[in-house]
């Protein structure tokens, strides 16, 4: 265990963690200042760092009080609370920008405040958040809980965002501005019978315990809570829900327009971010060579989080062909998924979309 309190610094007032891997975990981060962002921690340029089982909290910045994530950084963080830090602008729990891809799991983000994003200001990058409990006292801001700014891609499901009372709001929990946020199976304080878009989704009052000698204590759900089976697996959602334990699976998807099946699409998804986009090498076996031979290569572009897109047009349509997939996942696993076809016989086997799926 350790103990990081009382520092202060322009960016990072408790941790800096540039291009940083390994972990951080079962530690106190509190009473720490930055002038700019990251109050407790600031985590930059590509930085894949694990933080799991700390308290950040009682920290203040201009953007971040508890955490700042930007630079392409991709860490995995989990099992943490997240409370009472104070942004003077933006991102009271954490503040997201410039493409990085962080997965939060099983997280309490509570209690903190900023202008907007009291829980989360994330602009330009694109979180997994699953298993999370955010909740501050409302105001008249639109969003001023959770803010998603232009480009923004993160995905929310199993989780709750209001007010620790849950009592009916003048002003929207979330505000999505040129963004595509998608949240399933969670509950969402909004204006009564308001609900927002979304599989699963619901506007419900879950019903906290409220007292305990600790934030989490506070934050349990009650037995009488409406939300105990809600998530998509049928169990309770928020930060006691779930599970912390990733498993990587990769599912590619092999898209054909049926009126050309010259014309061909590869969407890749993976369960955990990946270091980069993955690189496609594609070889055909044609009649007039001894064995399969290169005919095109690139890397894919990344549409979502940790989805990926290729589109091909292939010139001969009636020859076996291979596509070998390679990449590297943010904890350093690499990987070749290698798929073969024939993009003519595609439609006649059955259907316009073909699967292959690694599981490690």
């Amino acid at each position: 265990e350790c103990q990081i309190d009382s520092n202060s610094a322009t960016d990072g007032g408790g941790l800096y963690l540039s291009g940083t891997t390994g972990q951080v975990d079962h530690c106190q981060i509190f009473g720490n200042t930055a002038s700019q962002k990251g109050g407790g921690f600031f985590m930059g340029d590509g930085a894949v760092t694990e933080l799991f089982e700390n308290d950040i909290h009682n920290n203040s910045a201009m953007d971040g009080a508890g955490g700042a994530i930007l630079w392409s950084s991709k860490p995995f963080i989990h099992d943490v609370r997240i409370y009472a830090n104070t942004a003077s602008a933006n991102g009271g729990g954490f503040f997201i920008h410039e493409g990085s891809i962080p997965v939060i799991l099983k997280s309490l983000i509570v209690e903190n405040s900023a202008v907007e994003g009291r829980a989360i200001y994330t602009l330009a990058s694109g979180s997994l958040i699953n298993y999370c409990t955010l909740t501050a006292e409302s105001d008249a801001t639109e969003g001023w809980l959770f803010r998603a700014g232009v480009g923004d891609r993160t995905m929310i499901s199993n989780s709750i965002l209001g007010e620790p009372s849950w009592a009916e709001v003048t002003h929207s929990t979330i505000k999505s501005t040129e963004s595509f946020l998608a949240i399933t199976y969670s509950d969402i304080l909004d204006s009564i019978d308001v609900i927002y878009p979304g599989n699963g989704n619901d506007n419900v009052n879950p019903e906290f315990v409220g007292s305990g000698s600790t934030v989490a204590e506070r934050y349990q759900l009650a037995a009488t809570s409406p939300v105990l089976n809600h998530s998509e697996s049928g169990d309770e959602i928020g930060f006691t829900g779930g599970s912390s334990s990733l498993t990587w699976a990769v599912t590619l998807a092999l898209l054909q327009n049926p009126a050309q099946y010259s014309s061909l699409h590869f969407v890749l998804t993976s369960t955990i971010p990946l270091m980069s986009a993955p690189y496609v090498y594609i070889e055909q076996d044609r009649p007039d060579t001894v064995e399969y031979s290169p005919v095109d290569s690139s890397y894919m572009t990344q549409i979502a989080p940790m989805i990926y897109s290729l589109p091909y047009y292939q010139d001969d349509v009636d020859y076996p062909s291979r596509a070998t997939f390679s990449f590297t996942n943010t904890f350093g696993n690499d990987t070749t998924f290698v798929q073969d076809f024939i993009a003519s016989n595609l439609t006649s086997d059955g259907g316009l979309i073909t699967f292959g799926q690694l599981i490690t």
